[in-house]
């Protein structure tokens, strides 16, 4: 085994001569192992300093404790310096409000961070062997992870000051422990790892074995397949993010609004590829909330004609209306998420839009869908700019009575979610006098004897126009 993982660090480039590394050492075969071959095996070969870190989660009680004392034992023997650190698991996890795996992780790589640092460490190596690979390609193709993401475990990749290795890669679980036992490395077994709690274990215990024993060689395969698509989707998605721009209409902090025409002129892979960038974005870069089942939804989605909304994990949602498809991870909900003041002349800005006021001369302008003018002796000011409210009406010029302007909405065939934050113009009496694009109250009309006039443009934001 020495000499397949001496070759396979020189083949992925983990270690340079003279590299300072540390060994994340949990007491078990595989990481002891690790820390065997580098802190024995290798160490003059490849020039190496090596020291080792072990983080005690205080999770299993004596066991926890037996394991901090073996990889003591054993660096003390060594000549091996240890960085040790006690984790309080349980109330990171309460205060953060996370699992105990969560938490316990997080803890333990804020603890390496921190070791690289004062070691200044060039690489921090992990045991994590081809059958931990195995297990976790699977485990992500039974979840519905999206393929767009990476399925398997990096070789190596940037870590705190340095990088993190995995030199054991490509190694069988049963050739690690054969390895610690013919060279008298110790180590301790951890018995949750047997527990059917975890659903790695489950995958241990039942699938991967099935796999092995219809191909020995499954790891290899898995692991290639894993690299490959890896290679497949960094060339991919090059593409997909020059693509792109062409097909965004507006991007803002929390929301990303594309064009479903320019879209669909993009063969499928790199639209499944720009959708999954869009959600990375509005996730802030995090893709355990999504999976291939929700690009699958937004593509149906941007495929049917007229106004539709699907809502996605954590609050995001993505809805349609017309040839603008908006993704938004916080939108604003209820009718009182902005009240603005429209000063004459002034201007209000939304989410959706910009209203503009002045005083104008008379001059018979006619209304239009995306202008109009009040008698300016007739408004009762100031004027607001709000979104609906419950039970809104409005009086419509060239109608008798009133109409609920929620009916008005569904009769223009507004959007769903844009009827919540769709801008008004209303008076100091609360009478809704404009409605953008959708009508403007019979209130305040002109008429021959009119002199002087409220003048209202709306400018419709990227994300809209086309739409009216």
């Amino acid at each position: 085994m020495r000499e397949r993982v001496k070759q396979f660090i020189l083949k992925e480039e983990l270690l340079q001569k003279g590299d300072t590394v540390l060994v994340a050492v949990s007491g078990g075969p595989d990481s002891m192992a690790l820390l065997h071959l580098l802190a024995v095996d290798l160490k003059e070969e490849f020039a190496l300093t090596v020291y080792a870190a072990h983080a005690n989660h205080q999770l299993r009680g004596e066991d926890s404790t037996k394991d901090a004392a073996l990889v003591r034992d054993f660096c003390e023997r060594t000549g091996v310096l240890l960085y040790e650190a006690q984790l309080d698991v349980g109330a990171c996890s309460k205060e953060e409000k996370v699992g105990t795996q969560p938490a316990a992780r997080k803890l333990r790589y804020r603890f390496f961070e921190a070791t690289m640092a004062d070691a200044s460490a060039d690489v921090i190596v992990t045991g994590h062997h081809g059958d931990d690979e195995a297990e976790t390609v699977l485990m992500k193709l039974i979840r519905g992870t999206t393929p767009l993401t990476r399925l398997g475990i990096p070789v190596r990749r940037p870590f705190a000051n340095g990088y993190m290795s995995r030199p054991l890669l490509g190694e069988r679980k049963e050739a690690i422990t054969a390895y610690c036992q013919k060279e008298g490395v110790p180590f301790r077994l951890d018995a949750s790892n047997t527990s059917t709690a975890y659903t790695r274990n489950r995958v241990r215990q039942v699938i991967h074995p099935f796999t092995e024993k219809e191909n020995p060689h499954f790891h290899h395969h898995a692991r290639r397949y894993e690299v490959w698509q890896n290679d497949d989707n960094a060339f991919l998605f090059k593409q997909a993010e020059e693509k792109l721009p062409g097909a965004t209409i507006e991007k803002m902090k929390n929301s990303w609004t594309v064009s479903c025409a320019q879209m669909k002129r993009v063969d499928l892979p790199l639209q499944r590829r720009m959708i999954h960038l869009i959600l990375n974005y509005l996730y802030d870069f995090s893709t355990t909330h999504t999976t291939s089942l929700h690009i699958e939804q937004v593509l149906a989605l941007m495929a049917r004609e007229g106004s539709r909304e699907l809502h996605l994990p954590k609050g995001a949602k993505v809805f349609r209306s017309y040839d603008a498809c908006v993704f938004t991870s916080c939108l604003e909900h209820g009718a009182e998420s902005f009240r603005k003041e429209l000063l004459v002349p002034g201007s209000v800005v939304t989410r959706l839009g910009t209203i503009r006021a002045d005083f104008r001369i008379h001059t018979n302008e006619l209304r239009g869908s995306a202008a109009v003018s009040f008698d300016a002796d007739e408004v009762a000011f100031p004027l607001e700019v709000r979104p609906r409210k419950a039970g809104d009406r409005i009086r419509p010029l060239g109608m008798n009575g009133s109409k609920k302007v929620n009916r008005l909405f569904i009769d223009h065939k507004l959007a769903r979610r844009l009827r919540e934050e769709w801008p008004l113009v209303v008076d100091a009496n609360n009478e809704i006098l404009w409605i953008p694009y959708i009508h403007s109250s019979r209130l305040a009309s002109t008429r021959h004897s009119t002199k002087t006039t409220v003048h209202l443009t709306f400018d419709p934001a990227p994300m809209i126009q086309g739409m009216y």
